[in-house]
């Protein structure tokens, strides 16, 4: 259920809760950073959260086949 849990703080643009939730549960990082991407680039912005900064770079490139593939399974 941690999907869900993460999922649940994205589509509430509560990047923190749902970037430790990740991070506590070792689980869905690439996830929370593909949307924090989409979101930002739908609003025209960089990225100004360290922590969500340090996230993306541990991530690298984000593999949106790999991640549709991860939510299908959910």
């Amino acid at each position: 259920h941690y999907y869900r849990a993460i999922r649940m703080h994205i589509d509430g643009y509560r990047w923190d809760r749902a970037l430790k939730l990740a991070r506590d549960n070792k689980c869905h990082l690439d996830i929370v950073v593909a949307f924090r991407k989409k979101y930002l680039e739908r609003i025209g912005k960089e990225e100004d959260n360290r922590e969500l900064k340090n996230a993306a770079q541990e991530v690298g490139e984000v593999d949106w086949t790999s991640i549709e593939a991860k939510i299908q399974e959910e």
